[in-house]
Order: C-alpha cells, then sequence, then structure tokens
C-alpha cells in the first residue's frame, strides 16, 4: 500500500526514473531480528521467481511522435504442457495515435450523440510523454517458485494485486484491487473474443481474449507516470487545457480525459499481447501433443498396415490359426475404437451446451464478486447517511442492501468447484457426507423453505473422480427436487444409503408430486431434453431446470465414474427416490 514495488527494481523492466523531488518510502524494523531480510527476500521471490509471464511497456517521446515498445515474456513450460525453454516476444513501434472510443467520453445521458461531436482533431493527437508499466502475471496452484505459499499468494493479490498507478512515487489509491479500471475484468466477463486494439498482423484463429488475466486477483502490476513533466511538456507543446494526465482535486485519481484513455489503451495493448501470445503458445503446444502420437483410430490404421506389411514377410509355415487370431484382434480393437468415437461425438454434442453455460457461470462468478463488492460499498455509505439524517428509513434500508449482498455471497458456492483447478481435475475417492453437505449448502439460496435430512456413513466414499463433478451432479439432482416439489405441500428431501451386496447405493428422495409416469418410462427422462410437467403454469416462473438437460448431467457424470443412476420405487413417505450405485 505504501511502496510502489518495482522501484529501483530495473531489472523487472521498470527503467530508473527516480527524482530528486520523487517520493519514496523507506522501511525500518530495528526491534524485529531480520526483519528486513525476510521482507527483502519475500519481495524478491515475488517479483522475480513466482511470476509465470511479465509484461513491460515503455514509451518515450510521445508527443513527438515517439512509439511504445511492449514486451511479453513467458517462463517455460507456462502455459502448461509449452516448451521448457523461456519465451520473449516484443510488439515494437506501437503507434499512440487511435480514434476514441465512444464509450469511454460519453456520460449516460449522451446515447444519442453521434461520434464526430465526441471526438475532435486534438483527441486523436498523442497526449502522452512518457509511460512506463510492468505487469507480472502469476498461476494460483501448485508449487510456487521462491518458496512462497499458493495460499499466501492468493491472499496477497486480492488485497494488494491489480495494476497500480503511481504518480512520481506517489501511489494514486483509487487504482486499487477492486477496480477494472482497463476493462480486462468486463470483457472477459462479458465472453470478448478478439481484440480491438492489437495490429491485424497478429489475428490468429483463436478465442485468445477470454485468456485475458483478470488485473484483480492474478496480476500484480505499476504505471508509473509524472504528471507534471506530462503538463510542462503538453503546454511547451501549446496543448489546449485538459489534454494532458492531470491530477483530480480529490488527489485519488486521474482525470477522465483523452489523454488518460488513450493510457488506459496502451496498458490494454500490453494485456491483449500477452493473451495473444498465450494462446498462440498454448495451440502450439496441444498440437505438439497430438503430433506424438496422433488420433486413435489413425494410430490403430497404422498397426494395420505395419501388421500386413509384417504378414507378407512372414515364413510359410507361420502357423494359420496364430494369424487369423491377430487379425481378429485387429478387426475388433477397430470396431471398438468406432463405436468409442461415436460415443465420443454423442457426448460432445451434449456437452456443447454445458460448456456454453459454465463459461457462463464462471462470468456470471466475476460479476457477482464485483456486485457484492458494490453492495457492501453502498451500504456502507447509506450507514453514514443514516447517522448524519438519523434516518432510521435509511438505516433499514442499508441492511437490505447488505442481505442482498450476503445471499449473492451464498449463491457464489454454486460456482465454486469449477474455478479451482484442483476441484475440477484431482480424482480422489472423496467421502460421500462432505461433498453431499457442499451441495445442499450452495443449493440453499436457491432453495428457501427445504428441509434436509441426510443420513450417510462418515466413511462412505464415492469411486474416484474430480470434486467437481459429484458436485455437478448433486447440484443437478436437488434442482430437480425442487421442481417436483413447487406444487406440493411439503419441501423435504432426505439423502440415505444402503448397501447391496457388494454394491452402494445412494438414494436421494423428495416430497415432490412424483414421477407422472411409470418407473419403466422414467429411465427415458435421463435423456437429452426429455422432461414430464411437475409444475402448474402459476409456478413455472420459479423452476431452476425445465430444458430437460439436468439429468441427462447426471448420466453423464455417473456413466464417466463407474456409476449407476436410475429411478426407483420411493422411500417411504416420499414421493421420488432417485438411487446413485457403485461398487463398494
Amino acid at each position: 500500500m505504501l511502496r510502489n514495488p518495482f522501484r529501483s527494481m530495473p531489472s523487472n523492466g521498470a527503467p530508473e526514473t527516480r527524482g530528486a523531488e520523487d517520493f519514496e518510502i523507506e522501511f525500518s524494523a530495528p526491534s524485529i531480528s531480520g526483519a528486513k531480510e525476510r521482507f527483502e527476500e519475500t519481495q524478491h521471490a515475488l517479483l522475480n521467481d513466482a511470476w509465470k509471464a511479465k509484461i513491460s511497456g515503455r514509451l518515450r517521446n510521445g508527443r513527438e511522435g515517439g512509439a511504445c515498445r511492449i514486451e511479453v515474456e513467458f517462463r517455460g513450460d507456462y502455459p502448461e504442457g509449452a516448451t521448457a525453454e523461456s519465451y520473449v516476444e516484443v510488439l515494437d513501434d506501437l503507434p499512440l495515435r487511435f480514434k476514441e472510443d465512444r464509450r469511454e467520453k460519453r456520460n449516460e445521458e449522451d446515447d444519442d450523440i453521434a461520434d464526430e461531436e465526441l471526438i475532435t482533431d486534438e483527441d486523436r493527437q498523442p497526449h502522452l510523454e512518457e509511460i512506463t508499466f510492468v505487469i507480472l502475471i502469476y498461476r494460483l496452484e501448485g508449487r510456487q517458485r521462491g518458496r512462497l505459499g499458493v495460499d499466501a499468494l492468493r491472499h496477497f493479490l486480492r488485497k494488494q494485486g491489480n495494476i497500480r498507478i503511481y504518480d512520481s512515487g506517489f501511489r494514486l489509491p483509487f487504482y486499487g484491487p477492486d477496480e477494472d479500471w482497463t476493462y480486462a475484468g468486463r470483457d472477459q466477463a462479458n465472453r470478448l473474443t478478439k481484440s480491438q486494439l492489437l495490429p491485424s498482423r497478429l489475428d490468429i484463429d483463436l478465442r485468445y481474449l477470454l485468456d485475458l488475466p483478470d488485473p484483480r486477483n492474478r496480476t500484480l502490476g505499476a504505471v508509473q507516470i509524472n504528471t507534471s513533466r506530462e503538463r510542462d511538456v503538453a503546454k511547451q507543446q501549446g496543448a489546449s487545457p485538459g489534454h494532458w494526465l492531470e491530477i483530480q482535486a480529490s488527489r485519488d485519481r486521474l482525470q477522465q480525459n483523452t489523454a488518460f484513455a488513450q493510457l488506459r489503451r496502451l496498458v490494454r495493448y500490453g494485456l491483449d499481447f500477452y493473451a495473444n501470445r498465450y494462446a498462440k503458445r498454448m495451440y502450439e503446444a496441444g498440437e505438439s501433443k497430438s503430433y506424438e502420437f496422433g488420433q486413435p483410430l489413425e494410430v490403430q490404421q497404422r498397426a494395420r498396415s505395419d501388421w500386413e506389411e509384417l504378414r507378407r514377410q512372414l515364413p510359410p509355415d507361420t502357423p494359420q490359426p496364430l494369424v487369423e487370431r491377430v487379425n481378429d484382434s485387429l478387426e475388433r480393437a477397430e470396431i471398438s475404437m468406432r463405436t468409442a468415437q461415436d460415443h465420443q461425438n454423442a457426448r460432445a454434442a451434449l456437452l456443447a451446451p454445458l460448456a456454453a453455460a459454465g463459461m457462463r457461470a464462471v462470468a456470471l462468478d466475476h460479476e457477482m464478486r464485483r456486485e457484492i463488492g458494490s453492495l457492501h460499498r453502498a451500504a456502507k455509505t447509506m450507514d453514514s447517511l443514516a447517522k448524519q439524517y438519523d434516518s432510521e428509513e435509511l438505516a433499514k434500508r442499508a441492511g437490505e442492501v447488505r442481505e442482498g449482498a450476503e445471499r449473492l455471497k451464498a449463491m457464489r458456492n454454486l460456482f465454486s468447484a469449477l474455478l479451482d483447478k484442483e476441484d475440477r481435475e484431482k480424482r480422489e475417492r472423496y467421502r460421500v457426507g462432505p461433498v453431499i453437505d457442499n451441495a445442499a449448502r450452495s443449493m440453499r439460496p436457491l432453495m428457501p423453505g427445504v428441509k434436509f435430512e441426510v443420513v450417510i456413513d462418515q466413511e462412505l466414499r464415492f469411486p474416484p473422480a474430480p470434486f467437481a463433478a459429484w458436485s455437478a451432479m448433486f447440484q443437478n439432482i436437488l434442482s430437480n427436487a425442487w421442481d417436483a416439489m413447487l406444487d406440493s405441500d411439503r419441501s423435504d428431501i432426505r439423502i440415505d444409503f444402503e448397501k447391496r451386496g457388494h454394491r452402494v447405493v445412494l438414494r436421494v428422495s423428495d416430497s415432490g408430486v412424483g414421477l407422472q409416469v411409470s418407473l419403466d418410462e422414467a429411465q427415458n427422462l435421463f435423456e437429452p431434453f426429455e422432461r414430464v410437467e411437475v409444475t402448474g403454469p402459476d409456478r413455472r416462473s420459479m423452476r431452476q431446470g425445465g430444458s430437460g438437460l439436468g439429468l441427462a448431467i447426471v448420466r453423464l457424470m455417473a456413466e464417466t465414474y463407474d456409476c449407476q443412476v436410475q429411478f426407483a420405487a420411493p422411500v417411504e413417505g416420499f414421493a421420488t427416490t432417485l438411487e446413485v450405485s457403485w461398487n463398494e
């Protein structure tokens, strides 16, 4: 919060630009043994060892036509699967003359103003003289270099990350952890795929902007400016008032003028360039892997070709049954592979809408996090005003805003398993009880008034699978149960189990209106887009499902991890029972 970590560290891409009047803080802790050494060791690890990619930018003599140089450096083996060698690419001779974005200049009430009314010829000229920025990008998973703990690093970046702006060493407070001043978080949430800034020669047939890092949780960056120098050079060249970087009267941020818009875009050039090169590097890594082995059918066909060539060279006395057995095995392998490929294609058709929904879920999580912060800040302001004007009504409304923020916070638990790579990929035999508790807890904000009864052996475990898979399965099961209970007088769900020989059977029962079809016909409900109406017209707006994909997802997850799922005769006192079973 006090000191720009990149100051006096030109080796990190931040040239030495301090002047005699620049502001800087030095630390001294003589009563704490080894404090300075430990502080410097941690900072060195943070700035030199732990990052995975670094974006450096430098502009000199911008008003006289000087161009900006942007450099992106990737660590070896980043992204995962890339070559082990570090990789540097440079975007040089980057001009500052570009058309204004209307969104950056228009007020909310100016929707009908034309482009030419917003942009003057002077607006299109370079309004920056000298800028330096460095942005470090981290991967918050696995072991970190420099002996930094991943949890500590994640906590630090959440509190102190983002791309800060420093004016002659003074930090401008507005550009802090929660401020999306580069619009990178917004564009990521909106799932934009192509940059409007990068030159056409860098265009690639990939949705690379999806790889933009959200500056508020994976980056540590600093932009160094000097508003005094910017003003002096601008005046020397006859610039009109307000056409240079200028501090607001509050002293916490820059004026929202054309110069700031150009600064924003200059930093976004760096972020977009990183995303573009990251996507290209990741694509090349995937290509090299596929070339190494080839597709399964291609490999099998090569094996068939090799066998035919070998068979022609076999001695005449080779036993014919042995030759026929090899032929038969190769044919069986080809049939099996084609069947598996057809099955995979069918699953891909189902997964396409699920993947789209998953991307939207991640985007929604980003937006919800921002809105929660905004609501808490609004509630705090309302509390202050309530005290100032002694208004009980305003205090009550502040409490309601705070309660709404907490509900949104609880709903974020729906996406928590999707956002953690370990939860998505690590296969373990998770205990059933905690998985069920987590699914029920994440669904509670969407299932008000539902009474849960869970009777599970605490040592009972699922087959090996990622945590996210079980979470998705039981969220969909509970969502299905909620829809079935909307027209019921009771809202009870019971989750229990029994053992049938070597099989474990987990039962989810609800007090809804029942299946509306026979048990034999109910098995068809696991097919994509199959559904029956269990909700009256007046309550359909309260449903969570209805697309016919929920149970298809449940069966897809179950089959993937060696489970069976089916409807069964209801447990006594309940209308519907769904069973998930597996070998103990």
